[in-house]
Formats: structure tokens, C-alpha cells, sequence
């Protein structure tokens, strides 16, 4: 059978047919992990450079945009009358389809208690934005309060992140910058 592979030889076989490239190929993609903090820019965000990559025709550098939740935020994010701004359409649309038979605050209540913080926040790439919040509160002022610190970060997005244009309040590392900014030219 054609999915058995025992030898080298089946993989190519199997490779041909199913028209993959292997390493070497003239397409073959090169992938350069970086894992680094590159800038905070004017809106707060915090901007983390995952890997860079290229091949035959195509380039770019890959990133996670995080954004530091306090205590306070996150208290004013998971109040009652937040969530149940957050919660009514998903809710309506549970109710609809007959998936939930709950009321809007018991609704609101199991979302908390089986998602956590993740029914409000993206904690996409969690350990990477637990770094962006002890950054960030290493640059709070001595006398910050308590519930100003970061408790974690929330990803805010990611991708092709890094543009020429932005505008840096802060660089964390030059040299990964240089080098998103580099596969990121003429693209």
C-alpha cells in the first residue's frame, strides 16, 4: 500500500506522487528561528520576532504582537457588565442553535469557570507574553502600585509584523529589528 513507508525509497515514491519538495529542491523554504523582543511601539504593543524565512521568490519575517494586562485591566475587562456586553451575541447564537438553555449570567459564569482568563484574553504564545510582562514591569516606575503590574501578556496578533513605517518607542534588540526589517524589504 502506498502510505507504508519503510525506506527511503518509499518516501520518494510517496514524495513524487504527491508532488512534495524535499530539502534541497529548488523551492525548498529556509526557516531561521530567532525568538527575540524587537520594540514596544506607540500604542503599547510589544513586538516578538518568531522566525524569519525564504525561498525561491518569497520572504519575510514572522511575529507575535503582545499587549500587557495589569490587574486593574483585567478586573475592568472580567467585570459583570463588560462580559455581558462581550458574551450577548455568543450567547444569543448559543441559545439559538439550542446549545445552551442557560440565562446570560450563568452563561457568563461556566465561560469563566472552564476558560478562565482566556474567555477575555488570546493567551496565544503564553510563555513568550509572561516575558513581555516582566519587561514591562521592570520599566514601571518604583512607586507603581501593585495593579498596575502585568500579570500576563495578550497576544494581539501576529504574522507578517514588521514594516519600515512603524513608529519604535522603544528597541529591544537592534540586530533583530535589522534583520525583520531585511526579509521584510521589497515585499
Amino acid at each position: 500500500m502506498w502510505w507504508k513507508i519503510k525506506t527511503p525509497r518509499d518516501y520518494d515514491r510517496l514524495s513524487e506522487k504527491l508532488n512534495i519538495k524535499k530539502q534541497g529542491d529548488k523551492m525548498s523554504t529556509h526557516q531561521q528561528n530567532v525568538n527575540k523582543l524587537v520594540g514596544r511601539d506607540e500604542n503599547g504593543n510589544y513586538y516578538w520576532l518568531d522566525y524569519v524565512f525564504k525561498d525561491e521568490d518569497f520572504k519575510g519575517a514572522v511575529g507575535t504582537i503582545f499587549r500587557p494586562i495589569s490587574e486593574f485591566q483585567r478586573e475592568d475587562v472580567m467585570s459583570l457588565d463588560n462580559a455581558r456586553e462581550l458574551f450577548d451575541d455568543l450567547w444569543r447564537e448559543a441559545v439559538a442553535s439550542g446549545t445552551t438553555d442557560e440565562g446570560l449570567d450563568e452563561f457568563i459564569e461556566n465561560s469563566i469557570r472552564w476558560d478562565g482568563d482566556e474567555a477575555f484574553f488570546d493567551l496565544s504564545d503564553y510563555d513568550n507574553g509572561c516575558k513581555v510582562a516582566e519587561i514591562y514591569n521592570s520599566e514601571l516606575p518604583d512607586d507603581a502600585d501593585e495593579s498596575e503590574k502585568a500579570e500576563f501578556s495578550e497576544c494581539r496578533g501576529g504574522g507578517r509584523c514588521f514594516y519600515p513605517e512603524r513608529k519604535w518607542v522603544k528597541i529591544y534588540d537592534k540586530a533583530a529589528l535589522k534583520l525583520a526589517l531585511k526579509y521584510e524589504k521589497n515585499n
